[in-house]
């Protein structure tokens, strides 16, 4: 009986590898996780305000402290009760989040609601846009807007630190004054934080004047 030369050489090759079991390669684990960069965070914000920047950009409403910012407006029903506007989307479509825990009021339903916060006692602001946003639920289609005030502290407190702002001025005669103060021993931390904010009608120089249409 004979052979062909291809089936004899196949026939060897596997009598060779099931003789000799010292000449297997031992592969390495491989680890696959869902976020190669390695970065904890579930979503890198796109614009982050924060320090003397933040402390620029502060008006009386989260969405006038945010409307300066890259796709970025504002609602503006008012000095008090404003919301940010991402690319052109708003109210139910832009999650509002304190320390990463969403904000539940009545602003995203009723634009004539204030966001319940007040930027002057925020440490840090931040916006996430895109795809990324939707990490964070269906209702964030717009974008993100996370704030912290250090309420949860993220490092331990050590004494007593506190901080105060007064404001006055502005066409609707804004009076704002806030203040915080943190005390602790490294392993316990007592955050206390209030403001008060008032407003006039908005003043304009000389009279104003509107046409009738007839």
């Amino acid at each position: 009986m004979l052979y062909s030369p291809l089936r004899f050489s196949s026939l060897t090759v596997a009598l060779w590898l099931a003789a000799s079991p010292s000449q297997a390669v031992e592969l390495e684990p491989q680890v696959i996780t869902a976020n190669p960069l390695g970065n904890s965070q579930l979503a890198a914000p796109s614009t982050v305000l924060e320090g003397d920047n933040l402390l620029q950009q502060q008006h009386g409403s989260l969405g006038e402290t945010l409307n300066k910012q890259p796709g970025v407006a504002s609602t503006w029903f008012g000095p008090g009760a404003s919301r940010p506007v991402i690319r052109g989307l708003d109210g139910d479509r832009i999650r509002i989040l304190r320390n990463g825990v969403g904000a539940l009021d009545a602003s995203s339903l009723s634009y004539d609601h204030a966001v319940p916060l007040d930027p002057v006692t925020v440490d840090r602001v931040e916006i996430v846009r895109g795809p990324a946003a939707l990490l964070y639920g269906g209702n964030a289609i717009g974008g993100v807007v996370n704030t912290f005030d250090n309420r949860i502290p993220d490092a331990p407190i050590e004494g007593i630190h506190g901080a105060g702002e007064l404001r006055y001025g502005g066409a609707d005669t804004t009076r704002s004054s806030a203040g915080k103060l943190e005390a602790g021993n490294g392993a316990f931390a007592l955050h206390l934080d209030a403001n008060s904010r008032q407003f006039n009608d908005l003043r304009i120089p000389g009279y104003a004047r509107s046409a009738k249409v007839r």
